[in-house]
């Protein structure tokens, strides 16, 4: 993966919603792998309204970080189709999981909206 690469996509993104003059209102991190959780944190100092939402179960390895430790601040835990998140009349979502890898709290956890 290329990481220079997305950051040019999400330098388009950024430059598409300032022309766009729509509010960014969520950020919604969708799983709990670095590659994801490395952008929530910029993204939410460049939308500081936005309400960070993240899928449960995140983790880290080799060690077990706190999302604060990404800059991750302020992030509300969704629910697997939880109705109460604010574009639950817009969009649904299902969260998909693995089973724990023995006794530790390593599992892979995937956030899918769909309409």
């Amino acid at each position: 993966m290329d990481f220079l690469c997305l950051i040019d996509d999400l330098l388009v993104f950024c430059q598409l919603v300032k022309e766009l003059g729509a509010p960014v209102e969520y950020i919604v991190l969708p799983t709990f792998a670095y590659e994801h959780k490395i952008f929530v944190g910029p993204f939410s100092r460049k939308f500081p309204r936005a309400q960070v939402w993240v899928a449960p179960r995140q983790w880290s390895w080799p060690l077990n970080l706190p999302l604060e430790f990404f800059g991750i601040f302020r992030a509300k835990t969704l629910k697997d189709e939880d109705s109460s998140t604010p574009w639950a009349d817009e969009i649904e979502h299902k969260i998909l999981s693995s089973p724990e890898v023995g006794n530790v709290n390593y599992a892979s956890t995937t956030l899918t909206m769909f309409s």
